[in-house]
């Protein structure tokens, strides 16, 4: 997936790719979200990877791997995500094709 995202990108052109951390699975944690026209919970299926399989991938790629471990203050406008401070809940992959 990772050597698509940087052939499609213009050159010096930037992707942001998130995906639910590794860590999340850990904590029983899947992937939800709600339709907000019908109220619809749609819960898309999940493969299990860790970290280390994103970092190889991105890094064949020429991606980074950033982690993003929410904090009170994104808990204090996501109320949902309180009882994960402190554990990380993102993988942010950021790729930026050189000119």
């Amino acid at each position: 997936m990772f050597r698509e995202v940087v052939r499609v990108l213009r050159p010096a052109g930037r992707v942001l790719v998130s995906a639910i951390h590794p860590a999340m699975f850990e904590r029983g944690a899947h992937a939800r979200f709600t339709d907000p026209t019908t109220g619809e919970v749609v819960a898309p299926g999940s493969l299990r990877h860790s970290l280390a399989d994103f970092r190889r991938s991105a890094e064949a790629g020429g991606l980074e791997v950033l982690e993003a471990t929410p904090d009170a203050e994104f808990a204090r406008r996501w109320p949902r995500a309180e009882r994960y401070i402190g554990w990380p809940m993102l993988a942010l992959l950021v790729c930026v094709k050189p000119a």
